[in-house]
């Protein structure tokens, strides 16, 4: 109640008491009705399904306990009648922020110019910024004191030091940092990918992918084309530099929030085939030093990644490295080189040992026992992995049982095998003898990885302090040496068995920069999360479709997916803005 209400009393007092005893209570929202438009938007059900079904509760609810979003649904196209209205309707009465997406002109395979649907980075974030507050404050930045925190604890990333956005007045509790993940993912089973772009900020709160990504593009990676008369993705990156580079002169003349884009996640496939990095099986692999190939597994021995001096243009094919985004701020995801990289071979390798040269039953017997204990071990520390293990998901072929031809290595998802490395590293301590330097190599080697991920876990703010990254890093190194060691002892033997790759030494690179910025901030696991989503939405939409068509389908119902989620954020209890 007004203070000054209360100071005076008498009748104002007593009226202000008496409204609100009429005022009737705000109805709390339909969980159905967010269930049914979730739905549609990210394309499990078609409006017409979700307008049918409101309309079936309302006659089976009574009025008085019937919601009015579920009114509001079974209402649309005047109940149905008119299903090219239904869209129109539920945009009209509902308040969902529009998403509108623009066409830009690329060169695509048997066609010179062709559009494609584009969200402009950073039309998104000024409509954000000045139209709903509240969705800015939860998916981009809460305060400027957050982008001051980030700024004081991570300006001396090599990426960072010398950026020119430290040029602009107050960018230091303005300059909103942004990280890109680009990548393909394979769509239906005519062996179709796209490829999704999107943009997120490192201080969203956001913990839902979907919310906390922003689509920019897709497009179909059989129709990208690289050639001299034409380059798919060189000419969708010209457009993410123009529009970055409007937020930063927009920067300079306000004093406003801002973004810049900073970081770049991805697998090497895609580094390499979008941001023409060096491919990992080359003569010089590397994006961040210059080893030769023969070099790379000298792990006492890898270059720093070095200071960019901002020393623009710079030399490179791709548009976003030659002007916008350091290539120190190319990020070796943990995930794709940890997880999806050495683990998988080191898990693999750890596995055969144990089934088919350890333990004493047959190999299906050996493969069930191993799993009843690492089941048991995830049910004691409530960790989660595979839910079968069998001779496919270990050898590279079933009949190679001595490991004579491939390597072997775990065929399982990113979070699956981080699972298996810590269920491993207490397994191999019942089973494997201290007293046998091979056996105790193994142990070593599984422990030292299980530790590295215990380790990253526990970082806390923006970094970790000087002693866990350095005793991340000698960890590292030591796990490598270990398994360089194995490799080498079992290829002795005629084994082929802890294989050792490209993605180690990139490993390294990615905790030299982790000093600096916390490797779980920088982590595509959201990324690839937001991209099912991205999938299972775009699958809808290509039938009786043809691709670039269903493109713009998909930009238009990815537009009315993200109006709704931010419709929910507008709607819950909180502050004044």
């Amino acid at each position: 109640m007004d203070p000054d209400i209360m100071q005076r009393g008498g009748s104002k007092q007593k009226a202000a008491k008496l409204a609100a005893k009429v005022q009737p209570p705000i109805p709390e929202p339909s969980k159905l009705a967010t269930h049914l438009l979730r739905s549609f938007g990210w394309g499990r059900m078609s409006l017409p399904q979700v307008q049918l079904v409101a309309a079936l509760v309302e006659e089976d609810v009574p009025r008085e306990h019937l919601k009015p979003q579920i009114r509001l649904l079974a209402s649309l196209g005047n109940r149905g009648q008119y299903p090219a209205n239904l869209r129109r309707d539920l945009l009209r009465h509902t308040k969902m922020p529009s998403f509108s997406s623009t066409s830009v002109f690329v060169p695509i395979k048997k066609s010179v110019r062709t559009s494609i649907p584009f969200l402009d980075p950073y039309e998104v974030f000024r409509t954000i910024q000045l139209d709903h507050p509240r969705v800015f404050k939860e998916c981009i930045c809460r305060s400027a004191s957050e982008v001051a925190d980030f700024w004081q604890h991570v300006g001396s990333h090599p990426a960072v030091r010398h950026h020119p956005v430290k040029s602009i007045t107050g960018y230091e509790f303005r300059a909103i940092p942004l990280v890109l993940h680009g990548d393909g993912v394979p769509i239906d089973s005519k062996d179709r990918s796209c490829a999704f772009i999107s943009w997120r900020s490192l201080l969203s709160s956001q913990t839902s992918s979907k919310l906390a990504h922003v689509l920019i593009t897709a497009v179909w990676t059989e129709q990208i084309v690289v050639s001299p008369c034409g380059n798919t993705v060189a000419s969708i990156w010209g457009h993410v530099v123009r529009a970055f580079e409007r937020a930063f002169e927009e920067g300079k003349r306000n004093s406003e929030f801002f973004p810049v884009l900073l970081f770049l996640t991805g697998d090497l496939e895609w580094y390499n085939t979008s941001h023409n990095l060096p491919r990992w099986n080359s003569n010089y692999p590397c994006g961040h030093c210059g080893i030769n190939k023969n070099q790379m597994f000298e792990y006492k021995n890898v270059p720093e990644v070095p200071v960019d001096p901002w020393q623009l243009p710079r030399r490179s094919c791709c548009p976003l490295l030659r002007q916008l985004v350091s290539p120190s701020g190319v990020i070796p995801d943990w995930m794709h080189s940890k997880h999806l990289g050495f683990d998988q071979r080191l898990a693999g390798a750890v596995l055969w040992y144990l089934c088919w040269k350890i333990l004493p039953g047959g190999i299906e017997q050996n493969l069930d026992e191993v799993l009843l204990q690492m089941k048991a071990y995830w049910r004691q520390h409530k960790g989660n992995g595979i839910n079968s293990l069998t001779q496919t998901m270990v050898l590279a072929d079933p009949q190679d049982v001595h490991c004579r031809r491939g390597y072997p290595r775990l065929k399982a998802k990113a979070a699956e095998t981080k699972g298996v490395i810590a269920a491993l590293a207490s397994i191999c301590q019942q089973h494997l003898q201290h007293d046998n330097v091979e056996q105790e190599q193994i142990a070593l080697a599984v422990n030292f990885s299980r530790d590295l991920d215990e380790m990253a876990d526990g970082i806390q703010g923006w970094k970790p302090t000087k002693d866990v990254a350095d005793r991340m890093m000698l960890t590292a190194v030591c796990l490598f040496q270990c398994m360089t060691c194995l490799n080498k002892s079992f290829l002795s033997q005629g084994h082929l068995a802890f294989q050792l790759t490209f993605k180690t030494h990139w490993f390294l690179h990615g905790l030299q920069l982790a000093r600096h910025l916390s490797p779980k901030l920088t982590s595509t696991y959201s990324g690839e999360d937001y991209m099912s989503k991205c999938k299972g939405l775009l699958k809808t939409c290509t039938r009786s479709r043809s691709m670039l068509t269903s493109l713009h389908r998909f930009m238009q119902q990815y537009s009315d997916a993200m109006s709704i989620e931010l419709a929910e954020i507008l709607e819950q209890p909180g502050p004044p803005l």
